[in-house]
């Protein structure tokens, strides 16, 4: 049983790679198109095949704009980011433009930029150097910054505020200096005095009786 599962996939292999060399050798590119287009030559991709056969079609000629724009795309989904450059240069020459060209550009370009500073430190072992690849890096970094989408500076300054918010949350209150109580003063009147005025004492001569034993002297008098 188990040898004619082995048999069975060996033979569907098989069958598959004769599928393969039987497409690859249908899309043929003509002579001129790979004159016109030479980083095509020895290229194995079917579907880019494709594309470069369509574009160099004269039937096409209405859409061919589109198909490049599309072979561009797919070189650099395959990560042949210098063929998809060259191609884009080539456009740029004929004042091809599109926002889609743009975009395929750009990811060509940050991919080989990253592989560049791959191989500086991986292999090279060393860092940006201060006067040339920092300050370039520096500035496309910065431009990033400004270009970024709406929605991702939504969420940033919704979680900066956030952070903001929690930070003052977790942060001890000042204790309320306490309130230093004034006693008021009350400036008394001084009290006034009460003068006391004390009268004369009246001297009250009392009538001494005369030593006569006479009790009707004084009545002479």
């Amino acid at each position: 049983m188990k040898r004619i599962v082995i048999f069975i996939t060996i033979l569907s292999g098989f069958t598959f790679n004769q599928h393969v060399v039987a497409n690859t050798s249908e899309v043929k590119l003509k002579k001129k198109c790979i004159q016109q287009y030479p980083w095509m030559e020895g290229e194995s991709d079917l579907a880019l095949r494709g594309i470069y056969a369509q574009i160099c079609d004269k039937k096409n000629r209405q859409n061919k704009n589109n198909l490049l724009i599309q072979a561009a795309q797919q070189h650099q989904q395959l990560g042949q980011n210098f063929k998809a450059l060259q191609l884009i240069s080539h456009l740029h020459e004929q004042d091809i433009q599109s926002t889609a060209l743009t975009d395929v550009q750009f990811m060509a370009s940050t991919q080989m930029a990253s592989s560049a500073i791959e191989q500086m430190r991986r292999n090279e072992v060393r860092y940006l150097s201060e006067e040339q690849t920092y300050p370039a890096a520096k500035n496309l970094v910065d431009a990033i910054e400004q270009a970024k989408p709406a929605p991702v500076l939504a969420v940033k300054e919704a979680s900066s505020y956030v952070k903001k918010s929690s930070k003052k949350s977790l942060q001890p209150k000042p204790k309320p200096k306490p309130k230093k109580q004034i006693s008021k003063v009350t400036a008394k009147s001084p009290k006034k005095e009460k003068t006391v005025t004390t009268q004369p004492v009246k001297m009250v001569q009392l009538a001494v009786a005369p030593s006569s034993t006479n009790p009707f002297a004084t009545l002479k008098k």
